[in-house]
């Protein structure tokens, strides 16, 4: 099922109690693994729905929540099966909260497991919105109460925030400025401190950060232009957490400022970009929302930022100014590849792939090489998406983009590509790969020929699978006995000597990039072709590079 379709068949069927349970349990089966996105869907379906239909949204939240049953606690899940049950479990959560504030008959209350119906009859929160508001004007005791959150507990945090969200958005910051200020500041604090792993509940804590900063910018303007109040406030904004300003959490609400806040938060961060690399590229983030689009586009220019300069350009319809200035953000930066989607939706898809080809040369960033192959194909340059497939290939070698290339060449041509493919393999000492292939394709001359290069771990995994290919044929298999044979009188040979210790070669501290310039090394992964290096750069910030496109500075 299509998560795009939810929508639809909800209003096909109506918002009966019988007709969500049985749409549910036919978008959700009992016997498959919960469908994370449709499970999304579906909380934003009754989110929305719960604008003036609070009844349907409230069937639709009891609906799922009788359907899903909570996911166990944590164990020895797969990668796959803990972000699953992370997904159950924050919108589980969700539709609680939807609950606690819908209009919801006694039946429905009933139907839901005891549990469920404590969480939304009777919740244990860390405090309550009057508690909160309450307690907001005392800086101190408001700030040791939301302190007091768990910043280990993600969703002691997601409630606690709920509460504090719900609880400024009821405070009117005319009146109540400073207390707004207290408490959107104790919370945004405990939000800098906190982890959260699950990405699902990384969400929700966004939302409620940009809510909270909403308020905060809502208690700035109320505030009288020389009080003591908005000095701390402003000063708060302008320190940082961990590199980070923190003038970014109100970020998504910086259009709202008053043109006197804009001013001083604008003044206040130029100052601190002369100095800061962080605010630096904070001042470029926010400056679209504290400038008129020509003194932002100014402002781009004189930091050198090529991705703001772009969003003006086009916004202005000035496409082919904006994809020569996209070159150079990809260029300086894969990450904000998606900014070549905007020429794409404009109708110039042309521009979209001249401005990713150069970045899709080196980027190991499967998205944007997969999305260039996709508009090339669409296109008809079916030469150039694979010479983007055999790039791939050589940058990160394994089964997954051997069998992509695979799929898209065929016959001599595919015979004569994967000829050079193995010998590039065997070549660099790429021993795994080859041994994926082999058992992929079921190639026993090619395990012949690469059976002496494995290594332990190597070879007592082909060794396993080769005998589980030997139990399952019928008749003899020689070859598939040869390689059994090369195996076991090599592991036959080999004596409990200490191991070999090869040394790897040198982390460099410093090194140079060709674009980048010079940067420090901060971090590392991979090894051989694959080593990837984590570089702090004076200019861009972090990035994280294949060692063999920088070099080395004694």
């Amino acid at each position: 099922m299509n998560p795009d379709h939810v929508d639809e068949r909800l209003s096909k069927a109506g918002w009966s109690e019988a007709a969500l349970v049985a749409l549910v349990e036919e978008f959700l089966p009992a016997d498959e693994k919960i469908d994370g996105a449709l499970l999304v869907r579906l909380a934003s379906a009754a989110r929305e729905r719960a604008e003036g239909h609070g009844k349907d949204a409230a069937r639709l939240c009891a609906a799922v929540l009788n359907h899903v049953a909570p996911p166990p606690q944590p164990s020895e899940d797969t990668e796959d099966d803990a972000v699953r049950n992370d997904t159950v479990r924050w919108v589980r959560w969700r539709l609680v909260v939807m609950l606690r504030r819908l209009p919801t008959s006694k039946k429905l209350l009933l139907g839901l497991s005891a549990d469920d119906r404590k969480a939304v009859q009777n919740p244990e929160l860390p405090f309550t919105v009057d508690e909160i508001v309450e307690q907001a004007p005392d800086a101190a005791a408001v700030a040791e109460r939301i302190g007091g959150i768990s910043r280990q507990d993600p969703l002691e945090l997601v409630e606690a925030l709920s509460v504090v969200a719900q609880a400024t958005s009821e405070m009117d910051p005319a009146k109540q400025g400073v207390a707004v200020a207290n408490v959107a500041r104790a919370a945004l604090e405990l939000v800098e401190t906190a982890r959260v792993s699950s990405e699902a509940l990384q969400a929700i804590v966004e939302e409620h950060r940009q809510a909270i900063g909403r308020s905060l910018v809502g208690a700035l303007s109320a505030m009288g232009d020389d009080s003591k109040e908005r000095k701390e406030l402003l000063d708060w904004l302008m320190r940082s957490k961990a590199g980070d300003p923190r003038v970014r959490h109100v970020g998504a609400s910086l259009s709202e400022l008053t043109t006197r806040d804009k001013e001083e938060i604008l003044a206040r961060m130029r100052k601190k970009a002369t100095k800061s690399n962080s605010f630096r590229r904070a001042l470029v983030e926010l400056g679209a929302g504290l400038l008129p689009a020509d003194e932002y586009l100014a402002l781009c220019r004189e930091l050198n930022h090529p991705a703001g300069i772009v969003s003006v350009l086009l916004d202005r319809g000035e496409l082919d100014a904006a994809a020569a200035e996209a070159a150079k953000a990809i260029e300086e930066d894969d990450q904000q590849w998606e900014i070549a989607k905007r020429f794409h939706e404009l109708g110039r898809t042309d521009l979209a792939i001249d401005v990713l080809r150069p970045a899709a040369e080196t980027t190991v960033n499967s998205e944007l090489e997969l999305w260039l192959v996709e508009q090339l194909e669409a296109r008809g340059d079916e030469e150039e998406a694979l010479a983007v497939y055999r790039r791939r290939f050589v940058k990160r070698p394994a089964l997954p983009q051997f069998q992509a290339l695979r799929e898209r060449v065929k016959g001599k041509a595919w015979t004569r590509l994967r000829s050079e493919l193995i010998t590039e393999l065997t070549a660099r000492r790429l021993h795994r790969p080859l041994l994926d292939i082999a058992f992929d394709e079921e190639d026993t001359d090619l395990l012949l020929s690469i059976a002496p290069e494995l290594d332990e771990d190597q070879a007592e995994h082909a060794e396993h699978v080769l005998r589980s290919w030997h139990e399952s044929f019928d008749g003899p298999t020689p070859k598939v006995d040869a390689v059994l044979a090369r195996l076991e009188k090599r592991r036959a040979k080999r004596e409990p000597t200490a191991p070999e210790v090869v040394a790897a070669a040198p982390i460099p501290e410093k090194v140079k990039h060709k674009k980048f310039g010079e940067g420090q090394v901060v971090g590392w992964s991979g090894e051989g072709d694959q080593l990837k290096l984590e570089i702090e750069f004076a200019d861009v910030g972090k990035k994280t590079l294949l060692a063999r496109f920088v070099e080395a500075i004694d």
